[in-house]
């Protein structure tokens, strides 16, 4: 399948795109079986809450894809870290928030390597 010009665009502004009526009832039935069946393993690919309900499962052999190469992903490029966002408020915000989290995960780990590195230094 192909998505079309109109597609892609959305795709481009908002990140994702909604396709009715892609899958057949069947295929819809199957797909909801075999996620349930993912989830119903106890794999550390999938986190789960402290009551035990699945909350993510990762793919890619159970390496999570990166928040870095997800906000670069909908920013266009990691050159376009801080570009102005385009696309819904939810969008936006999600991709802000992350920008921020990791930004301060960055700060903390190099205040950490700074610190170990001045103790080891003579």
């Amino acid at each position: 399948m192909r998505l079309t010009p109109d597609q892609l665009a959305r795709f481009a502004d908002l990140g994702y795109v909604f396709i009715p009526d892609c899958f057949a009832l069947k295929e819809v039935d199957a797909l909801r079986a075999a996620a349930a069946d993912i989830l119903a393993q106890q794999r550390p690919e999938i986190w789960r809450e402290k009551d035990g309900t699945p909350r993510t499962a990762f793919g890619d052999r159970g390496r999570p894809l990166s928040g870095v190469a997800l906000v670069a992903r909908r920013t266009g490029s990691w050159r376009r870290w801080f570009a102005r966002l385009r696309g819904p408020l939810v969008g936006r915000l999600h991709v802000e928030i992350a920008r921020i989290a990791l930004t301060m995960v960055a700060l903390c780990v190099s205040a950490l390597v700074s610190r170990a590195l001045r103790r080891c230094s003579p």
